[in-house]
């Protein structure tokens, strides 16, 4: 019987302090205002969204994964911008820049790092930039968590049950 307790003390436990939130799929949609090669990502999650971006330019083949603010919305304004220059490592490296930024609420988001071209004289800057929209993802519905209240309820009556058995 004392088992049964500390089991369900456990259950009790594990239920209030799961989460309630719920987060929805989107997949993210790239226009160009100025750019060679327009970007693609896959799904994200809202809230706090991490976007993977992949940007196959004629120069190298860039994924990079941005981690949004956890106050950014589907429905705020975002722009993006992308650039690739000479890196100073030396021939066949250059520098790239991926940046997003939700102009709703200025936050602004960027990676950067090097990567290995294919052309050793490569020499130029790259840069292509436009905005970002997100529409809902065509997937599966996200299924919502049960109610913390309703959790908590199912586990005092599963006590007081397991009580009146021990009596």
């Amino acid at each position: 019987m004392r088992r049964i307790f500390c089991i369900l003390a456990v259950a009790l436990i594990l239920a209030v302090g799961v989460s309630s939130a719920h987060a929805d799929t989107f997949t993210p949609v790239f226009s160009c205002t100025s750019c060679g090669t327009l970007p693609t990502a896959g799904d994200v999650l809202f809230p706090s969204p991490s976007i993977i971006e992949t940007w196959d330019n004629p120069v190298a083949n860039i994924v990079a994964s941005v981690d949004m603010a956890s106050g950014d919305n589907p429905n705020d304004t975002y722009t993006w911008d992308n650039t690739l220059f000479p890196g100073a490592e030396g021939p066949g490296l250059a520098d790239f820049s991926v940046s997003i930024t939700d102009v709703t609420t200025g936050d602004a988001e960027s990676i950067s790092g090097t990567v290995g071209v294919g052309d050793p004289l490569f020499s130029t800057s790259l840069e292509d930039s436009g905005t970002l929209t997100f529409s809902p993802s065509s997937g599966p519905a996200p299924t919502p968590e049960p109610s913390t209240v309703l959790l908590l309820l199912s586990g005092i009556g599963s006590l007081l049950a397991t009580r009146k058995f021990r009596a």
